[in-house]
């Protein structure tokens, strides 16, 4: 495999006005989270949703409440016939009028089974380079294949508390041999610093059972915060998740 990382690529551009980033802005709720980054300015952050659109030319239907954000416009990584599926990612942080965006797509060499539970791990998802504080709230709902509450808080010049709502489903396969998973996110309580978070998570089975391919799309609408800082939290959650599914230690920040 290649070096993890090598393939990734960051790059980003101004926002063209595309109805489809904004259709499900509306139905969302307030959101904010004031993250920190030890000796930085305030950094921003949470996530909310609400569910339009439909994900490329993917046949499968997903369940009301799991329906991916938009489009990703990424391609897949390019790989070589001894390596088609490279683990890497690439992202795209789009600044955009109404809200900014950050897409990001590659693979992970782990079985789709692997990297969902990778990504059922709360550490994976709460922003831990800005939350002092955090627990999770599991939910009982039975149209998801599990639910919980992440509930933050920061310390930086005020308190902030902010908690965010995951969703996760099984769209096809099976729980022990998932071909196609569905995650989304929402803040659903908290500060409204954040006007608007809100991320979709598609993981998909490749051809080779021990790759997983990733599908992800954030978008936020912040106060003194912009595209950097959305694209770090990706970049922190796909190493995160990574690191679950080799066996490593987590990333620590300083």
């Amino acid at each position: 495999m290649a070096a993890w990382g090598v393939e990734a690529r960051v790059r980003a551009r101004r926002a063209r006005r595309d109805p489809r980033g904004w259709r499900a802005r509306e139905a969302a709720g307030s959101l904010a989270a004031m993250a920190r980054e030890r000796g930085s300015w305030l950094v921003l952050w949470a996530l909310g949703a609400s569910l339009a659109g439909c994900w490329g030319n993917e046949p499968s239907a997903f369940p009301a409440g799991l329906e991916p954000l938009e489009d990703n416009p990424l391609p897949p990584l390019a790989g070589t016939a001894d390596e088609p599926f490279p683990e890497g990612w690439a992202l795209e942080g789009v600044d955009g009028p109404r809200h900014d965006t950050v897409y990001a797509r590659g693979y992970l060499a782990a079985s789709p089974a692997a990297v969902w539970a990778a990504f059922r791990d709360p550490r994976v998802g709460v922003d831990r380079r800005s939350a002092d504080e955090w627990e999770v709230e599991p939910l009982e709902d039975p149209a998801y294949d599990e639910a919980y509450v992440i509930h933050a808080t920061a310390y930086e010049i005020v308190r902030v508390d902010w908690s965010t709502t995951w969703r996760h489903g099984l769209v096809a396969g099976t729980p022990e041999a998932p071909e196609l998973v569905a995650i989304r996110w929402q803040k659903t309580d908290g500060s409204t610093i954040l006007r608007l978070i809100e991320g979709s998570l598609v993981l998909r089975a490749t051809a080779d059972p021990a790759v997983t391919e990733l599908d992800l799309v954030y978008r936020v609408d912040a106060l003194a915060s912009g595209v950097s800082e959305y694209m770090r939290y990706v970049e922190d959650t796909l190493r995160d998740a990574r690191a679950v599914v080799h066996g490593d230690p987590l990333p620590t920040f300083e």
